[in-house]
């Protein structure tokens, strides 16, 4: 899974982490082996869920358009 992000703030992705973090579906954690240190994040078995579930519904909602569109 990838997105373009380059238009979200630094703010908003600090943001986004810790709140993702706090609901246990990431773990983070500061890489120190370069000179700049880099938090890296992964999903854990809940966060894999969670996207599976999501990718679920949205399954569901298409299908469930497609049948509306289908009835008119």
């Amino acid at each position: 899974m990838s997105a373009n992000l380059d238009w979200v703030a630094t703010s908003s992705i600090y943001a986004a982490i810790s709140a993702l973090q706090a609901q246990g579906l990431i773990v983070a954690e500061w890489d120190h082996s370069q000179s700049h240190p880099r938090r890296m994040i992964s999903l854990n078995k809940a966060g894999t869920s969670a996207i599976q579930k999501i990718d679920d519904l949205e399954a569901r909602m298409a299908q469930f358009a497609r049948f509306q569109e289908a009835r008119r």
